[in-house]
């Protein structure tokens, strides 16, 4: 009898772990608030297929961007990009997604301009990438002809012309390709 009531025991226990699977991790579903963070929906796949997150924040208040750079492979699919930004200590080279591909044409960024935003077009994977400024000029889209959808993430702004945001970087996932890609910024208002 005992060893019956103990395997009983023990399947039940056995069955809640397995049924219900790990501790459930709690994450926050508030909206970020001023002075916190915020990381914009990502674009791409929906959810990381294979691949590693990863984060990137660049900007600080008075930082200037120099210049772009992005890596694409062979099938002129999107893997990665960097940025070099120019800070009150000097020129510090952020990278983002895989670099071990084929550099494209730097693009020199106009003195003073801000950037505030990306399009392009993605499926699985960021097919086409181009970077959008303040002023309303945006790089050349890099990347080839693929991908379902286009899409175009962009700090909003006031009638006026004054974003409510600041963009720090961005987050996403890549494994050989860039698979996914959001804004990183900082509320304004």
């Amino acid at each position: 009898m005992k060893a019956k009531f103990s395997v009983q025991i023990f399947w039940l226990v056995f069955s809640f772990t397995t049924c219900f699977g790990q501790e459930e991790v709690v994450l926050s579903n508030h909206k970020p608030l001023l002075g916190e963070v915020h990381y914009g929906n990502r674009i791409g796949g929906v959810q990381a297929q294979e691949g590693r997150s990863i984060q990137m924040i660049s900007f600080e208040e008075n930082d200037n961007l120099n210049s772009i750079q992005v890596f694409l492979n062979e099938d002129q699919i999107v893997t990665g990009f960097k940025l070099e930004v120019e800070r009150k200590g000097g020129i510090k080279v952020f990278s983002f997604g895989n670099l071990n591909s084929f550099p494209q044409e730097i693009f020199f960024v106009q003195k003073n301009a801000k950037l505030v935003g990306i399009s392009g077009t993605s499926g699985w994977f960021i097919d086409s990438l181009a970077f959008i400024f303040d002023d309303g000029s945006s790089t050349p889209k890099y990347g080839g002809t693929g991908g379902d959808l286009n899409f175009k993430l962009v700090l909003n702004k006031k009638p006026t012309g004054i974003y409510l945001g600041r963009l720090m970087g961005f987050w996403g996932s890549h494994t050989d390709l860039l698979e996914t890609i959001g804004l990183v910024f900082w509320p304004i208002e």
